[in-house]
């Protein structure tokens, strides 16, 4: 049961941000949209300590979608939740507002995470956290995030593509 009900997730997670790309204009990180960065508390990491990853965002215009790709070294740290930032305060109990979370890939180092906001007349045009990583240190060592390579964050705008 257990893991139709992932698999069921991910496969519902992809046909979203299927239907997301095909309908909204996607862009990239440094993309006109925004700015996306990483933000964490601790520079040396000793094991058992928890902490969160907060994937920020600044400078977004009439955002409608998220979706976050995160890859990590599996035997440094672990992903135990993840969670809509706070820039979807106020959306959250809304059924306009859509997420999914994807945590299976975690023991590999991957996880993925979509936000979706359906029906409303205006997109997110703040600035704050999109997505909150919970994770515990299983090893010491130094936590070196990069974008691209660590992770990528898609936002979807309003406007159609043609």
């Amino acid at each position: 049961m257990f893991k139709h009900n992932k698999l069921l997730i991910s496969i519902l997670t992809f046909f979203i941000f299927s239907a997301v790309t095909l309908f909204h204009d996607v862009r990239h990180l440094k993309a006109a949209t925004g700015e996306v960065s990483l933000a964490f508390s601790l520079d040396r990491l000793k094991p058992g300590d928890e902490f969160n990853i907060e994937v920020k965002a600044k400078n977004i215009q009439d955002i409608h979608g998220a979706s976050l790709e995160f890859n990590f070294d599996s035997s440094l740290i672990e992903i135990q939740d993840i969670l809509p930032g706070r820039l979807y305060n106020g959306f959250v109990e809304d059924k306009n507002f859509k997420y999914f979370e994807t945590l299976d890939g975690s023991a590999s180092g991957k996880v993925s995470a979509a936000a979706i906001l359906t029906g409303t007349d205006n997109g997110l045009s703040s600035e704050g956290s999109l997505f909150i990583l919970k994770a515990k240190a299983l090893n010491a060592g130094a936590l070196d995030l990069k974008a691209n390579t660590n992770y990528i964050v898609k936002l979807a705008n309003s406007s159609k593509t043609t």
